[in-house]
């Protein structure tokens, strides 16, 4: 199983749907087989027919079967690959719209400079520069939403922390719960006392049993493996078994070195290799761990906290002090560590100042106005 190092660090990127234009022959028997057309001549047709999105089934077929060929031009194969490549929905990276352009827009308007696509495919790449210059001129995009530079400088430790959320999810959606896991390691060094902190220790609990119960099915299935490989060795020639040896060990060589590259890069959770016990053992290991550490926060405690913190802001709006500064307290001892409550008693404090700043003057100003006319009541 080849694994790829930079697997282990993953990025939010462009949000596209691959989908590949398939080349259609219609038989006069009613079946229709999407593929590739490999070779077409007057007395067959060559085929790689997609049986599912993971399986290819070479086929040879009679043009005296063939009711219908409709062939895709190379243009609009390699169309069908960027047509639904979009700006990413949140970004605060210039590299998450730089790259598609470099690497898929401009190699097509390059390679298929007369294709009926151009203009389509320039327009896209109009888009993802003017979203570009607005990610470089300091805004960024989160779920759709742009926010100024302004905005951004002035919050920038709660936009931050959404954005490694969206990262987050976007690993885990992907179906990659090892990266995901190692992800929530980096989020949890940088924004422990974020508001987003809940959400992802919620979500990488979730992670942490997908990847136990992963592991936990592979382990399960390495007898069977080694049974029918020895099973394998029982019956092959003396060549045979130097060949099946020979793969064997480059098997575990590679392995081995995975594990290296994924340990030297500082990762906890290493990639889950189905045949190798170490990292399916560590996997499990590691998961059960931190399945009982997470399960130990108080994140009831901290929602609540949250809670009370939405609700003193909106009496702070209000004008209701004392009602704001009753809550703060609460959530203050329901999540100490809090930065969004620690915030939002910065501005309550503020608020406050202001108002002792009001209730100053105005009172000076009836003491100049005592001073000035000793006649009026209160002189």
């Amino acid at each position: 199983m080849k694994v790829s190092p930079l697997l282990l660090l993953p990025t939010i990127g462009c949000i596209a749907l691959q989908v590949v234009s398939a080349d259609t022959v219609t038989l006069k028997s009613g079946e229709v087989l999407q593929g590739k057309v490999l070779l077409a001549n007057d007395r067959e047709i060559l085929m790689d027919v997609q049986v599912s999105p993971s399986i290819k089934d070479q086929r040879t077929i009679a043009r005296s079967d063939v009711a219908a060929v409709d062939q895709k031009k190379p243009d609009e194969e390699a169309y069908g690959l960027i047509k639904d490549l979009r700006p990413p929905k949140t970004s605060a990276s210039v590299q998450d719209f730089e790259e598609p352009v470099q690497k898929q827009l401009n190699p097509f308007l390059k390679k298929f400079p007369y294709s009926a696509y151009v203009p389509e495919v320039r327009k896209n790449v109009e888009l993802f520069e003017a979203e570009e210059d607005r990610i470089g001129a300091g805004e960024i995009k989160i779920d759709g939403q742009w926010i100024s530079a302004e905005n951004y400088a002035a919050n920038r430790s709660t936009y931050d922390a959404i954005l490694a959320h969206r990262r987050l999810q976007q690993i885990s959606d992907s179906g990659d719960v090892i990266g995901a896991l190692n992800a929530f390691d980096r989020f949890e060094k940088s924004f422990k006392t974020s508001g987003a902190y809940i959400d992802v220790v919620v979500l990488t609990r979730k992670n942490l049993d997908t990847a136990d119960k992963i592991a936990a099915a592979h382990l399960q299935n390495l007898p069977i493996l080694k049974a029918k490989r020895d099973q394998g060795l029982a019956i092959a020639s003396d060549d045979q078994k130097i060949v099946i040896a020979a793969g064997i060990e480059q098997d575990r060589k590679r392995a081995a070195q995975i594990l290296d590259v994924a340990k030297s890069s500082g990762v906890r959770f290493v990639p889950i290799l189905p045949e190798n016990e170490e990292s399916l053992k560590e996997t499990r290991r590691l998961c059960a761990e931190e399945s009982r550490r997470l399960a130990a926060l108080p994140v009831s405690d901290w929602k609540r906290a949250l809670a009370l913190t939405d609700s003193a802001l909106a009496n702070l709006q209000k004008g209701e002090i004392t009602e704001a500064q009753s809550s703060l307290a609460e959530a203050a001892l329901l999540w100490p560590d809090s930065a969004v409550i620690k915030s939002a008693q910065e501005r309550l404090l503020a608020r406050k100042k202001e108002i002792d700043a009001s209730n100053q003057t105005q009172a000076k100003s009836v003491d100049d106005a005592a001073a000035a006319d000793p006649k009026k009541p209160g002189a």
